[in-house]
């Protein structure tokens, strides 16, 4: 088992059992220790983690420092993603693909840490072209996530690139609603802002701020029946609009010669005022 590698050796014999202890040997400093056999529950990870310290402290070679490096490293990452419970923009469990991309980091290393060795030991002559090779996939990667960090430099940019890959997420469309309510439209229309709000309020009938907006956009657009629509789901939804809000409703629905609608809305203000 040693020439396998196993790094301790247990030794127990009938004077061990009449101490309750048990003799251990450590591979890696070559030494033995007596432990208790009420130690034993926490010790083996104690243990294990001193071996690996001390391997990682004394050991002589950088790439076998870099690869015990790497597996701490992996391990956190493995152990980090296992306990969250994360989900996508649209609801969906994200564990899997973060452990996917996890398995990628030493995948790659592996990969490209056997092409360096077979190259180096097997082919010293052709070194040369490995490492140009090497550094023009470095070059590309680099360049990619530049080029990619680019497309998506900025809040509207970063939203749609979300609102692409997750489109039946609300998140991204209430984010770009928002962006166009502050700033001017640029590339898109009302057409489209209405059309955010629209798939917003349908799946979210609670959000009666982006209910307003929307209402508001009909007006303007001149969707008058539209807007009817929505300032009376309003009314009906929240019984606890600000006084503002009920005279803009009361205000259109006179406008549009909805007076029965309109009396109601004034009654409710006077209501309120008493």
């Amino acid at each position: 088992w040693e020439l396998k590698g196993v790094p301790i050796r247990i030794e127990i014999g009938q004077r061990e059992i009449l101490n309750e202890e048990l003799v251990l040997y450590r591979r890696d400093k070559n030494e033995k220790s007596n432990i208790k056999i009420d130690a034993l529950i926490l010790f083996p990870i104690l243990l294990f983690a001193a071996i690996y310290l001390s391997l990682f402290v004394f050991i002589s070679t950088i790439w076998a420092r870099l690869l015990i490096m790497g597996m701490s490293v992996l391990l956190t990452l493995l152990i980090y993603a296992s306990c969250q419970k994360g989900s996508f923009l649209d609801g969906s469990f994200a564990l899997d693909e973060s452990l996917i991309y996890i398995a990628l980091i030493p995948a790659i290393t592996l990969v490209t840490s056997t092409i360096n060795a077979f190259f180096v030991r097997k082919i010293p002559k052709l070194s040369i072209v490995w490492f140009s090779f090497a550094g023009l996939l470095i070059l590309i990667s680099i360049g990619t996530s530049i080029s990619r960090g680019m497309q998506i430099n900025g809040t509207l940019k970063l939203w749609e690139f979300f609102n692409a890959n997750w489109s039946q997420s609300i998140v991204p469309k209430q984010a770009i609603s928002d962006y166009l309510m502050n700033n001017p439209y640029g590339k898109y229309d009302i057409d489209d802002h209405i059309y955010f709000l629209e798939f917003i309020t349908e799946r979210d009938s609670q959000d009666i701020e982006r209910k307003i907006q929307l209402a508001r956009l009909y007006v303007k657009d001149k969707q008058n029946t539209n807007a009817s629509k929505t300032y009376e789901s309003i009314v009906d939804t929240d019984e606890t609009l600000d006084k503002a809000i009920l005279e803009e409703v009361a205000n259109h629905f006179e406008v549009q010669g909805l007076y029965r609608e309109a009396r109601i809305i004034r009654n409710r203000l006077n209501e309120m005022a008493q």
